[in-house]
């Protein structure tokens, strides 16, 4: 009898070429996403300081506040969500670069809305943020198309879970 041919040994290499492109842009995506946070934090459109003043006049609670120091604040807190933010998808994209595929799952739900999210704010962005969007949206969608193509797949295909050796009670 003749026994069947066995493939070679999965290579113990790392991540397929697709999914490291994946995470490399993805990373860039990140990097563009807090470039963008730190750009509308430094160029804050007029529109909105007078928007903030006209509120701020219309609510005697809120007399006490100036609204440079406001606009400050919200800028400031926005800038620290988008790092917050940007640190859960490297988290992610972490996760996807070891074989995680339903961190695959997750990036794509983060990223689909990311990328909405960027066409619409053109209506409404400054030149420097609509770019930036349109930059990082371009790096998602090929993220996107690189964690779902060639060895990315059986790389990123579910595991069945590992076996725990069961604990036999003492006595």
């Amino acid at each position: 009898m003749s026994t069947p041919p066995t493939s070679p040994a999965p290579s113990v290499t790392g991540p397929p070429p697709e999914v490291r492109a994946a995470v490399w842009l993805w990373v860039g995506a990140i990097v563009v996403g807090i470039v963008s946070a730190v750009v509308s934090v430094v160029v804050v459109d007029d529109a909105v300081r007078e928007l903030v003043r006209t509120e701020l006049a219309a609510t005697p609670a809120l007399a006490s506040f100036s609204s440079d120091d406001l606009v400050r604040l919200v800028s400031i807190l926005g800038l620290v969500l988008s790092v917050l933010w940007a640190g859960v998808k490297l988290a992610l994209v972490l996760l996807v670069r070891s074989g995680r595929g339903w961190a695959r799952t997750a990036l794509t739900v983060v990223g689909a809305l990311g990328v909405t999210s960027a066409l619409l704010g053109l209506r409404v962005a400054p030149v420097a943020e609509g770019v930036l969007g349109l930059v990082g949206a371009a790096l998602v969608v090929a993220a996107g198309v690189a964690m779902y193509s060639g060895d990315a797949n059986p790389y990123l295909a579910p595991r069945p879970p590992r076996s725990r050796p069961r604990e036999t009670p003492p006595g």
